[in-house]
């Protein structure tokens, strides 16, 4: 994606919020996912499926614990 990125970057309206959320996540910060979606849901004009947080270590093994359940 990062390639994708750059090769668009003269035409790609909003390069600086896509490129800042790729580094963070190619770094492996994944603590402000819920902010990088609504960034994005934001420009392409989203009204459902705002995101309200990031789930703690905790809360994300049980989800995938329940999610193993099915």
């Amino acid at each position: 994606m990062q390639q994708g990125i750059e090769a668009s970057k003269d035409n790609l309206s909003h390069y600086d919020v896509y490129q800042s959320i790729l580094n963070r996540w190619a770094a492996g910060d994944f603590t402000q996912a819920d902010d990088d979606h609504n960034a994005i849901w934001d420009l392409k004009g989203g009204t459902i499926g705002y995101a309200t947080g990031v789930l703690s270590d905790e809360e994300e093994q049980a989800y995938i614990e329940s999610a193993d359940e099915y």
